[in-house]
């Protein structure tokens, strides 16, 4: 790899190390599904000159977009008002070994020793961050991250079911068929 690419791939990775904490300090002062719809209409707005052209699939198309879309980033963010951005970001990384459950289930993939030993790690992390001596710990903001992460990674499966369409095309449309539901949902659920 070139050092101009890893640096590249470095500054994207800080980018993304900011995000959890970031949000968790928006959530307290933005109602977490209202900020998701922010999140949501901005990406919409980005990349509204992608819209065209209209999906073939669109009702695949919609519901990948409710599962990595309104759904996912609703739970997440509801869970980063109540748990500490460490542990979401923890317990977030359940997406992998539940996508990797998923697609043998309806993939028919088959999965290997080393990535079996992988999910088990990565289950066992999240019981132990959990696990505080004397009791199991469920907070509340951790289940509704676990079940963000649950539905992203339903996204995904449903995305291999897609045919080819460019990627920035589906993320214009996950942007916008997000919005409603999370502005729905907020001004249904969420007060201020």
């Amino acid at each position: 790899m070139r050092p101009a690419d890893f640096l590249l791939l470095f500054a994207c990775c800080v980018a993304w190390g900011f995000n959890l904490p970031l949000t968790r300090w928006l959530v307290g002062d933005i109602p977490p599904i209202f900020l998701a719809g922010l999140r949501f209409l901005g990406l919409a707005i980005l990349l509204s000159p992608f819209l065209r052209p209209f999906p073939k699939q669109f009702g695949l198309v919609f519901a990948i977009a409710m599962c990595i879309g309104g759904v996912h980033f609703a739970l997440l963010f509801l869970g980063l008002q109540a748990a500490p951005a460490s542990a979401v970001a923890i317990v977030g990384q359940l997406g992998l070994p539940i996508v990797t459950i998923l697609s043998i289930m309806f993939l028919n993939e088959k999965v290997r020793w080393r990535r079996t030993l992988g999910m088990t790690l990565a289950f066992a992390g999240v019981i132990a961050i959990l696990y505080q001596p004397g009791k199991f710990s469920f907070e509340i903001g951790l289940v509704y991250v676990a079940a963000s992460a649950f539905v992203g990674a339903t996204g995904s499966i449903l995305m291999k079911r897609l045919d080819p369409i460019p990627a920035l095309n589906l993320q214009a449309w996950v942007g916008l068929l997000s919005i409603i539901p999370l502005f729905g949902l907020s001004f249904v659920l969420e007060t201020n």
